[in-house]
């Protein structure tokens, strides 16, 4: 426990009545002081799950967790032939983007990639006696 001893405690002269009465008052006070040092709360710490459905990647992916007030970025990325069909973050479709970052984290998060195939774009032609087709995307499975 600390203790403080004394206070000294200086007044400006006052004037009384045209007399010069006080200059200076020195008081000597014995006080306990018991300050009480509280350990900070621990932020609260939230989980982040990241999925994908479909064929392609969401970085950083799966479960993961962040403490109160920071900010959790992602990124998302098709597989050859793939492309984002839509992000989709605590249940509400967001589009087909590249990115997003959750900012000041005060709760818990999912966030979802859903990824589809490109379309095939195949061109057709005769030379009279047979066809010939040219594929223009990327190879994969058919």
């Amino acid at each position: 426990m600390k203790q403080l001893s004394h206070v000294t405690i200086f007044t400006n002269p006052k004037t009384v009545f045209g007399l010069l009465s006080i200059l200076a008052v020195s008081v000597i006070l014995t006080l306990s002081v018991s300050p009480s040092f509280a350990e900070p709360a621990a932020p609260a710490v939230y989980a982040l799950t990241a999925s994908t459905t479909g064929q392609g990647s969401i970085s950083p992916a799966g479960a993961l967790t962040v403490r109160e007030g920071e900010r959790m970025s992602f990124v998302f990325n098709g597989d050859a032939g793939h492309s984002i069909a839509d992000i989709i973050v605590d249940g509400t479709s967001l589009g087909p983007i590249h990115a997003f970052s959750f900012e000041n984290i005060n709760a818990s998060h999912t966030i979802e990639a859903v990824f589809e195939t490109d379309p095939i774009s195949v061109t057709a032609a005769s030379d009279g006696d047979r066809a010939v087709f040219s594929e223009k995307t990327a190879n994969r499975d058919l």
